[in-house]
């Protein structure tokens, strides 16, 4: 996945060096329509294994969760 810029000048950086398949980690895998793009349909049938794969994401974020917690809360993302 690489970052696209546009203005005067029109680019990409970082091309190749980024997976853009994370979601398959919640129970899917994506479809890639074209060689640069994947795509998902996730649902309600699929709840159960998106439950689980974020429990694994708490479990294995471990001591680093709640560092991660309290960056984004200073920078407001997150309600505490």
């Amino acid at each position: 996945m690489s970052r696209h810029y546009t203005g005067d000048i029109n680019g990409s950086f970082w091309p190749g060096i980024q997976a853009c398949d994370d979601a398959d980690f919640f129970g899917q895998e994506g479809l890639p329509p074209e060689p640069t793009e994947l795509c998902y349909d996730f649902n309600r049938d699929d709840l159960a294994e998106i439950e689980a794969g974020l429990e694994t994401c708490r479990e294995q974020l471990g001591l680093w969760k709640e560092k991660l917690g309290a960056v984004q809360r200073s920078c407001g993302r997150l309600r505490q």
